[in-house]
């Protein structure tokens, strides 16, 4: 049942990029509205049926034995447990959480939708958004620094309800500090020549010691003792990456676009002094934070770093690009990158059926 449910949902999903793939390929005029119900509904039961993966059927065994069986999971998460019996129910609540804050990030930015979504299918939510509950954090996170930075960001109310937002999110998953702390750099360190600069010369002596650096930011006072173990348990864990031909094929093919339209990005705003708003600063700097972190990991004996780092880095990027890429979809590069990413899509479909049917799971 699972392999054909596998088949059926990435059909879906393959049928409604080429469907947009105008949207993704021309400065097409969005004729949509800002949406909110369909694209929260839609997502939501995708991500609370969709059982292709280990965490899916991990989390019901967290949820059957919720006390007994010693996983380190937060305490939002137990409480939910607790009072929603049921675990598709649960999955419903967490992920409709994370579906309503996302699209209300995309509808309150201005993305594109027609945009927007087919790349959001394309990057993070296959790899990362339906698969972890960090996913509910990321999405409150994006929404508060939406509010803070984008428009009329002094106007009080909205600056409070952003602060509460963000100090929730703070507590939804165990790896939220880090990421909030990744945001506070990104609304205070400028993006210009000299940052970026600066990163690459430094990146050679922080890659020699980034496990030692790691280490000492979990000996911090402050931080929960749920963090401390799961950041401890991360390091001390086996990669995930493969170095046969296949795995360095497949890890390519994922990691050039990306690269490429950061580095478009960030070349396009630093050298042709492309202006960008606050708001897109920030989800690109945060974005451009998170990719630097991965490859800081890559290759360490602690790389399972390097893909955590990696996959969060999809969300934002996906929300900056639903802006940023709205006039620009006719340049050379943008269309590089948009069928370099299908290119990437359709082989990672291809090679998650191939590694159920040829192991029992996905790879």
């Amino acid at each position: 049942w699972i392999m054909y449910q596998l088949i059926l949902i990435e059909a879906i999903c393959l049928i409604y990029v080429l469907s947009r793939r105008k949207y993704l390929l021309r400065n097409e005029k969005d004729p949509s509205t800002k949406k909110s119900f369909k694209p929260i509904l839609l997502l939501t039961l995708f991500c609370v049926f969709f059982d292709s993966g280990w965490d899916y059927f991990s989390y019901g065994d967290t949820h059957k034995w919720v006390f007994s069986n010693g996983r380190l999971i937060e305490d939002v998460c137990i409480w939910l447990m607790l009072y929603v019996r049921s675990y598709l129910l649960w999955r419903f609540v967490v992920w409709g959480i994370a579906s309503f804050f996302i699209v209300k990030t995309v509808n309150y930015i201005n993305a594109s939708p027609k945009l927007f979504y087919p790349l959001f299918v394309m990057l993070p939510l296959l790899q990362v958004f339906y698969v972890t509950r960090n996913s509910m954090g990321h999405a409150v996170l994006f929404f508060a620094i939406a509010l803070i930075t984008y428009g009329n960001y002094k106007k009080s109310l909205k600056v409070i309800f952003a602060i509460i937002l963000t100090i929730a999110s703070y507590y939804m998953h165990k790896s939220m500090p880090l990421y909030f702390a990744i945001a506070m750099v990104a609304f205070v360190v400028p993006l210009n020549r000299k940052i970026i600069i600066s990163s690459f010369v430094a990146f050679p002596f922080l890659y020699i010691g980034v496990s030692h650096y790691a280490e000492m930011f979990l000996g911090m006072q402050g931080l929960s003792e749920n963090m401390v173990a799961a950041g401890n348990s991360y390091l001390d864990r086996d990669s995930e990456l493969s170095l046969s031909t296949v795995g360095v094929i497949t890890r390519t093919m994922e990691m050039f676009p990306i690269l490429l339209i950061l580095a478009y990005s960030v070349w396009n705003t630093i050298y042709h002094k492309y202006q960008l708003s606050y708001c897109m600063k920030v989800y690109l700097l945060y974005t451009y934070i998170l990719i630097y972190a991965s490859f800081l990991f890559l290759g360490q004996s602690s790389d399972f770093l390097h893909t955590r780092f990696w996959n969060a880095a999809q969300i934002p990027m996906s929300l900056f690009l639903g802006v940023y890429l709205i006039d620009k979809r006719n340049h050379k590069i943008t269309k590089i990158f948009m069928y370099s990413l299908f290119i990437s899509f359709l082989y990672t479909l291809i090679y998650r059926i191939y590694g159920w049917s040829d192991y029992g799971f996905v790879i």
